[in-house]
């Protein structure tokens, strides 16, 4: 299942250089995660697959993204 285009536009937000909208990001994600729990898989598999990116400052954002997924379940 595909998630909604504003949970998808959410990732954009991690990699932004501004480490207050990152915050937001993460927070935004992880209360659609617990709202519909059947993202989190989607949520997971694109984190560990946007750890490659170089776009901004994506690498921080996901990673503390994953962290706090991990932290939650």
């Amino acid at each position: 299942m595909r998630p909604s285009d504003d949970f998808l536009n959410e990732f954009y937000d991690l990699a932004d250089f501004d480490k207050t909208k990152r915050v937001e990001a993460i927070n935004r994600l992880l209360t659609k995660i617990k709202l519909d729990p059947s993202v989190n898989e989607y949520c997971v598999e694109r984190l560990i697959t946007g750890l490659s990116s170089t776009r901004g400052a994506s690498r921080l954002g996901l990673v503390k993204c994953i962290f706090h997924i991990s932290v939650s379940v």
